[in-house]
């Protein structure tokens, strides 16, 4: 019997999961896709995503209308929060961060 291989491994807490994403019936194909963008990008140093409508809705090949709609979805559903930063200067636009909240994520079957 063949034993299973590392990258196997590896790859499953991600699809576990991702399972309450699925099963969220109040989440659209596109409010999932948002959300894997967004925690693929936040898998750096400082698990933040840095990402602008603009950049998101490019990758995604959507409108940035989509993203923000997506964003605001994912956030008031609890599956992201948002902070703003000022920048260092104290001019300009603050700049956004994307936080995964990571306990959403949990999956039990019965939700």
């Amino acid at each position: 019997m063949e034993t299973m291989n590392s990258d196997y491994e590896c790859n499953k807490p991600f699809l576990m999961n991702f399972m309450a994403l699925i099963h969220d019936k109040e989440l659209t194909p596109t409010n999932r896709e948002v959300f894997s963008k967004i925690y693929s990008l936040t898998r750096n140093d400082e698990h933040v995503c840095y990402a602008s409508d603009r950049y998101l809705a490019d990758d995604l090949h959507v409108s940035a209308s989509t993203i923000q709609k997506s964003i605001n979805k994912l956030k008031s559903l609890g599956y992201i929060k948002i902070k703003h930063q000022k920048s260092e200067s104290g001019y300009g636009a603050p700049k956004r961060m994307i936080f995964i909240q990571d306990h959403k994520l949990i999956y039990n079957g019965n939700q």
